[in-house]
């Protein structure tokens, strides 16, 4: 027993002398050289991987880009984790020319409801910068005078199809207005504003995402005379007055269908304002569509305007 005893004590020894550097071999000190600790290998540098530092930072923006995306679905699912989003609720492109989707329910979860509510929020948000382009896509037509129907110098504003270079320009007629032959070009708008539909007051009317939208020019009474079904001036030019044509225009932006791609109709003019309302207490919407008096006073689009400015 005593014989065991010590052998353990031996080899305990061994043990913890081979920490230091020592072995004890039948009770004599033998010194041994302590094992070398290898150190941790560094990363290999991007220039020793042949990683140049256009490389290095395309790859780092790759990353980056991969884990905002894995965030983004992560946080659009946290209230849900374990269900799927329905097809109907993606997410839509506020400047895309289709319109958004209108489905919805009163009795939607609040997952569902929160969609639907950011997708009619985008459409307003993307109303409200196509009449921003609208004014401004204005203002370079009167301001490089592409339309001049009394020949005095002065420039004139036009119709969607017309600042889009879809339809022709007005020009002078022998009587009156006329529309000619020569189309804007550069165009001021986008081709897609060249696509005029009639709406159900039977004039011409542009839709994208989730909004009509709809121009008016003056007639000699200072009244509003709406595009043309088949864009631009055709039919209509005659009506409109030269002189008040380079001082005063009109925009409205209204919901395809209130509550759905949207809850506020828009307004905007040749000074620059840009006002709102609601779409209830019979403001128009899907079967109704805003005269071009609804944001002023009373019926002249030389009188004040009535509507408040957007929040």
């Amino acid at each position: 027993m005593t014989a065991k005893r010590n052998a353990l004590l031996i080899v305990s020894g061994a043990a913890i002398a081979a920490t230091v550097g020592v072995v004890l071999t039948n009770g004599a000190e033998t010194e041994v050289v302590p094992t070398q600790v290898q150190p941790a290998q560094r990363p290999t540098a991007p220039a020793e991987r042949g990683e140049g530092v256009w490389e290095r930072a395309a790859r780092e923006q790759a990353e980056f880009e991969a884990a905002a995306q894995t965030r983004a679905e992560r946080d659009a699912l946290i209230e849900r984790p374990t269900e799927e989003v329905p097809e109907e609720t993606a997410a839509i492109d506020p400047t895309a020319s289709e319109p958004a989707a209108t489905e919805t329910t009163t009795d939607a979860d609040p997952f569902t409801q929160k969609l639907f509510d950011a997708r009619m929020s985008a459409n307003e948000s993307a109303a409200i910068a196509t009449l921003r382009s609208i004014a401004a896509a204005q203002a370079m037509c009167q301001a490089a005078v592409l339309i001049d129907t009394n020949a005095d110098g002065a420039g004139e504003y036009g119709y969607l199809a017309e600042l889009a270079g879809a339809a022709p320009l007005r020009e002078l007629g022998p009587t009156s207005p006329v529309v000619g032959n020569r189309k804007m070009n550069p165009a001021m708008l986008a081709s897609a504003f060249g696509v005029v539909r009639a709406d159900s007051a039977g004039h011409g009317t542009v839709e994208r995402s989730g909004y009509f939208y709809k121009v008016f020019l003056p007639d000699a009474q200072a009244n509003g005379v709406a595009e043309s079904i088949t864009g631009g001036a055709t039919g209509v030019a005659s009506s409109i007055d030269a002189e008040l044509a380079k001082a005063r225009w009109c925009a409205y932006a209204w919901p395809v269908e209130n509550g759905r791609t949207g809850r506020r109709i828009f307004f905007i003019n040749e000074r620059g304002d840009l006002l709102e309302r609601g779409t209830d207490a019979g403001a128009p919407g899907s079967s109704s569509v805003p005269r071009f008096s609804d944001a002023y006073t009373t019926s002249s689009m030389d009188a004040p305007i009535a509507w408040n400015a957007v929040r």
